[in-house]
């Protein structure tokens, strides 16, 4: 006797007739096997009795779970994808942001970001490229050009061919639909794949083995949700969608990626949203926000005015109206609007908050308060005040005045005749010896002067600071422009004056003109000026030039030819010594 679908043959004690029984029991041995029918059996021996039972032909498709999936549960942003072994897995990690930098991917779809086309082309498990920056339609779109058949897939290559494609090998999951063919296929995947290899138009009939039209033949889905089967249950699903970049309104007055991820949201809150118009919605064009926030919706046509929070880390220092310097023009926009008050950028910068504060006793202003010095170099360049008494060196002098709120200045440099360290303890200071004083040590040169002689043996202050050519224009405390901070520095030396840093308001006579009126570089690809400022399409300046960037434009210029210092020329320097003379008997000289 044969006994089908793997029933037993037994033979009646009693009546010595054959019969075919199935299996009752099976072992406790847990090793779950995934059968023909897409449902996980916890043996093969559990898989066996079933087919018996229901006398059907199911045979054992894989080992382990049907979909070892199902009961992942995968942190937010990423999907469980099976590896080589079946073994499940949680990818597609990237957290995109909401930035709209359109491009076209090699599938000719169109994606908000070079980071939500990544995704999806691990959610496909596809390799998508960016062709270009930009939306596909913005330019000639490869994939318009051809048609593709059913299941086809258009693909880009490298060269900016488009093909025809037939999906990649599926995921090895059991989740068995009846296509329309008559044919039961391992899932829908596998459909589509099919499809595109058979040439045939298919289409999904019903989930579940075809012949039998399974749980889902008779349960009804509502707002867009499909029905699965999971653990022979049916069970409605919103449908997972694409990261495609096809933006609609929905009727909720709220803008939607595609017009999937309507009907998905539609689906997850129960509701009918329906398509309004193609393209974001823009119901913010006629909110006003005040002090500096920005409009954002949150469903059902309803606006709010919601404070920036985040600022990318810039350092471009501004100063605000309430006279508060901040790390760049966001930050000022945001403290702004937390405190619901319009602060505006005064100056590019930090706030000179030291610029009405006048400090005695050798006191210096740091953040707007006077403060004494704290420590000294130790180095020794004594110094007599006009107190009598003899200091290590000015600062320690200074230091001193200060704590004892005495205006101290210098006599002249060396001991006094009766040497003291100025303070009311000596332990510090060493024994003075005396030395011979130098006549530079009567000359005193500040802001990185050092004193030398000249031929005739005057001592004079010497300002070698070797600036660079590049011009970042700053404006000096004497009202004057300079082409960078160390030209400004090396004048303050020149003239023994200090000049400090102002803002562009104190010279506000200066006017800035490219290369000083000189022809800026031209860029040969583009037969316009090379532009080496920040941001989209700045590039390097070519050798022997320069950036020179203001506020208001940033060329590439030609550099100067080196200048000499006066004293390398035939007849030396002009007695301003700055100047070179032109010839004998101090020629040309001011």
């Amino acid at each position: 006797m044969y006994c089908a679908y793997g029933a037993l043959c037994l033979i009646d004690k009693r009546t010595q007739q054959a019969h075919c029984r199935c299996q009752e029991t099976c072992s406790d041995v847990f090793a779950p096997v995934c059968g023909s029918d897409g449902v996980t059996y916890s043996s093969d021996c559990q898989l066996r009795m079933a087919s018996c039972t229901k006398q059907k032909r199911i045979f054992t498709k894989h080992q382990g779970p049907c979909d070892p999936c199902e009961n992942i549960k995968c942190p937010t942003y990423q999907v469980c994808q099976l590896d080589e072994n079946r073994n499940p897995i949680c990818r597609c990690n990237d957290i995109c942001t909401p930035e709209f930098r359109p491009v076209c991917g090699s599938d000719g779809l169109t994606y908000a970001n070079e980071c939500t086309l990544r995704v999806e082309a691990c959610k496909m498990q596809r390799n998508i490229r960016v062709i270009y920056s930009g939306d596909c339609s913005s330019s000639t779109n490869p994939c318009d050009l051809i048609k593709c058949g059913p299941g086809q897939e258009c693909d880009v290559d490298r060269f900016g061919v488009a093909s025809c494609q037939c999906p990649q090998a599926c995921e090895p999951k059991m989740q068995p639909i009846c296509g329309s063919n008559g044919r039961t296929f391992d899932n829908e995947c596998e459909l589509k794949r099919q499809s595109c290899l058979l040439r045939q138009e298919l289409t999904k009939v019903h989930e579940g083995e075809c012949g039998d039209h399974g749980p889902c033949h008779t349960h009804h889905c509502s707002y867009g949700a499909m029905c699965v089967v999971k653990n022979v249950q049916p069970v409605c699903e919103c449908p997972t969608c694409a990261e495609e970049f096809e933006p609609v309104c929905g009727t909720d007055n709220i803008s939607y990626t595609n017009p999937c991820k309507l009907k998905r949201e539609a689906c997850e809150q129960k509701t009918d949203i329906i398509i309004a118009h193609d393209g974001l919605c823009n119901i913010c064009s006629t909110q006003q926000c005040d002090f500096y926030a920005v409009c954002e919706s949150f469903g059902r046509g309803e606006t709010r005015c919601v404070c920036p929070e985040v600022c990318i880390k810039v350092d471009a220092p501004v100063c605000g109206t309430d006279g508060v310097s901040y790390p760049n023009e966001c930050e000022l926009r945001v403290e702004a609007c937390k405190k619901r008050q319009y602060i505006a950028v005064a100056t590019k910068g930090p706030c000179d908050m030291c610029e009405h504060v006048h400090c005695k006793y050798g006191a210096r202003c740091e953040n707007g308060r006077c403060v004494c010095p704290i420590g000294c170099p130790k180095f020794y360049e004594f110094v007599c005040a006009t107190d009598g008494k003899t200091y290590i060196n000015e600062c320690e002098m200074q230091r001193v005045g200060c704590q004892k709120s005495r205006d101290l200045a210098i006599q002249f440099y060396g001991t006094c005749g009766e040497a003291t360290d100025g303070s009311d303890n000596n332990e510090d200071l060493p024994a003075l010896k005396e030395r011979e004083i130098s006549s530079c040590q009567d000359k005193q040169c500040k802001y990185g002067g050092i004193c030398d002689f000249n031929n005739e043996g005057i001592p004079f202050c010497v300002c070698t600071f070797h600036c660079p050519s590049i011009k970042e224009p700053v404006c000096g405390s004497d009202g004057r422009m300079y082409d960078n901070e160390c030209r400004m520095r090396e004048e303050s030396c020149l003239l023994q004056k200090r000049i400090e840093t102002a803002s562009r308001e104190v010279c506000v006579d200066h006017v800035d003109i490219a290369c000083d009126g000189e022809p800026p570089v031209i860029d040969p690809a583009t037969g316009k000026d090379y532009y080496c400022g920040v941001g989209a399409g700045s590039k390097l300046c070519p050798a022997k030039t320069v950036c020179h960037k203001t506020q208001y434009f940033a060329k590439c210029c030609k550099v100067a030819p080196l200048v000499k210092s006066c004293e390398a020329t035939p007849f030396g320097c002009c007695p301003d010594l700055r100047h070179t003379v032109m010839g004998p008997n101090n020629g040309g000289c001011p």
